[in-house]
């Protein structure tokens, strides 16, 4: 039984080290590509571990060619990363010294407080050293993690290099076109009957990289089978196509694959994290591993949760906007300006419902915010409405900004994105006995224009 369900067990600690010491390690794409976001000495104790493990490493061609292709992407984005650190931080100093918020808000507070207290804005020399203080300790930092960094030039790129040669004759080959073909056809199939992995990218991805890890798949079971060797694969995706997850953690792959991997190779298959990994292979392959290595990819995978989850939040809330007219479903899919449509009173209706978000019920980060408002940004000036039209779009698109837990500057893109510009509501108040179209319809005198 225990070997026909085998699958459905965890392996003991003696299994786990029989792995360790017979698998062959297959690696995937972010798992490279992180080599170029770690700082040097990290970078040294990841390939100290395939170094190690050189006679038991193999990449599958698709974790290759996609290596390839984001390579520059990856080196330019990094090597931009401390410039744009700096900028941050000089904004930030900039901002503290102007007091720009401070006096924003006390304005709001009142005319006496804010006239009464203005005075203190010039006095306050401790609190502005204190930011100089702080701005010099950040930028010291940064400066010294920039230098701290493997260099970042895809034309002089030392990491590939090592890679180039570790890798050597272990990379699978490319599938024929026919082949790929049959691939995508089975990927759709599996999709349908959410078999992992990769029906979570159908949703996001809409051209053939949506079976790009199908095709990983695939070509790790056809390898192990040939070799009749347990895999070990590690891999920076964090997605339910390919783990099971409890209380938002990572606890064992996805039972699906296990069972796959098992029927058709007849040998045991396991997963780890990026960060795991290092931890585990310095236990078991008994390897000297500074133990920053470990902390600085434990801070990598912390950042990409928060980013995960402020992109699950976004999409959850963009879901819940169902739009029915074509045109206006194409324009919040493409980011098109709304105002540049021609759109009719039921279409302008059908948005108007669709953005009633009650936002300040969900617990959302300032970036999914912003995000939020991007996808429901309709400049309302240059519509052809009716002063009292205009005040009902006003009143369908009232945010309760005051219960949302949203710094200034995060607020402020709200406010904007509802704001009518005061010379346009001149222009409407000036003009009582131009109707608009919106306006007659409303009277019962047709319907306007598409």
């Amino acid at each position: 039984m225990r070997n026909l369900f085998s699958w459905r067990l965890r392996p003991s600690e003696a299994d786990f080290s029989k792995l360790w010491e017979n698998a062959i390690f297959v690696f995937d794409t972010n798992f490279l590509l992180d080599l170029y976001r770690v700082s040097r000495s990290t970078v040294e104790d990841f390939l100290k571990i395939l170094e190690h493990l050189q006679n038991r490493i193999w990449l599958p061609y698709q974790v290759a060619d996609e290596f390839f292709r984001r390579r520059e992407e990856i080196i330019d984005s990094e090597a931009a990363s401390f410039h744009k650190a700096l900028s941050a931080l000089e904004k930030w100093k900039s901002e503290q010294h102007s007091f720009s918020s401070l006096r924003g808000n006390l304005n709001q507070a009142g005319r006496i407080v804010a006239a009464e207290v203005a005075y203190l804005f010039d006095v306050q020399k401790n609190y502005l050293n204190a930011v100089d203080e702080v701005e010099k300790a950040f930028r010291e930092k940064i400066n010294e993690l920039a230098n701290a960094h493997s260099p970042l030039d895809a034309d002089k790129d030392s990491i590939l290099e090592r890679l180039l040669s570790l890798f050597d004759s272990k990379v699978g080959e490319p599938y024929d076109e026919p082949t790929l073909q049959s691939l995508y056809k089975e990927a759709e199939d599996r999709y349908k009957k959410l078999q992992p992995p990769g029906f979570m990218d159908a949703k996001d991805k809409k051209d053939e990289r949506k079976y790009g890890d199908l095709l990983l798949w695939k070509q790790i079971l056809t390898f192990a089978q040939k070799e009749s060797r347990p895999i070990v694969f590690v891999t920076g995706e964090k997605k339910e196509d390919w783990w099971i997850k409890k209380n938002g953690e990572t606890v064992a792959p996805h039972i699906e694959l296990r069972r796959e991997f098992q029927e058709y190779v007849k040998q045991p298959f396991w997963m780890y994290r990026t960060q795991r990994f290092l931890e585990i292979a310095k236990e078991k392959l008994m390897l000297e591993i500074d133990p920053r290595s470990i902390e600085e990819t434990n801070t990598i995978a912390d950042i990409e949760l928060i980013d995960e989850q402020e992109c699950e939040t976004s999409r959850q809330v963009i879901e819940n906007i169902e739009i029915t007219d074509s045109e206006l479903k194409k324009a919040f899919e493409q980011r098109i300006p709304l105002s540049t449509l021609q759109m009719s009173n039921s279409a302008m209706q059908q948005v108007i419902e669709q953005m009633r978000i009650p936002l300040s019920t969900l617990q959302m980060p300032n970036s999914a915010m912003q995000q939020v408002i991007e996808q429901i940004r309709i400049p309302l000036s240059t519509l052809q409405m009716s002063n009292s039209t205009m005040q009902q779009v006003i009143e369908q698109m009232r945010i309760p900004l005051s219960t949302l837990q949203m710094s200034n500057s995060a607020m402020q893109p709200v406010i904007e994105q509802m704001r009518i510009p005061k010379e346009k509501s001149e222009e409407i108040k000036s003009k009582p006995n131009r109707r608009s179209p919106w306006q007659k319809l409303s009277e019962g005198e047709g319907k306007p224009e598409n």
